[in-house]
């Protein structure tokens, strides 16, 4: 893929649409392998448009840590086990790509409830 998006890059930006599905009453949100009915209602939050690739994009990957047990104010995860699961998975992976950075990781997992199932998929527009 990487070598696709450069090359796209090269003729075009690159599209990526945001998706959420909506929870609907009595679907789960503590067991993640159980999939929501098709007929749920599936909202498109964004676009987000990659124009240029970045210089160096191995040293720019290491330096990223995405928890997704810390979303952005005002967003709340669900009771999905998965999201402690994936801080610390994703922790280690950081720690072990950029260890001079280790010494200021924290991780800290948020509680809450959302009606909303973080299911993002992205798609590479021609």
């Amino acid at each position: 893929m990487v070598d696709e998006l450069a090359a796209r890059l090269a003729q075009a930006p690159v599209n990526f649409r945001l998706k959420v599905q909506l929870a609907s009453p009595g679907d789960t949100t503590k067991d993640p392998s159980q999939p929501w009915p098709d007929r749920n209602e599936v909202v498109e939050l964004g676009v987000l448009t990659i124009d240029k690739p970045v210089a160096d994009s191995l040293d720019a990957q290491n330096k990223l840590l995405c928890l997704p047990g810390q979303p952005t104010k005002g967003i709340e995860t669900s009771d999905d086990p998965m999201v402690e699961i994936r801080n610390g998975a994703y922790a280690v992976s950081f720690s072990r790509r950029a260890p001079e950075h280790f010494p200021m990781l924290q991780c800290r997992v948020l509680g809450g409830t959302s009606a909303i199932r973080g299911a993002a998929t992205g798609k590479i527009e021609p």
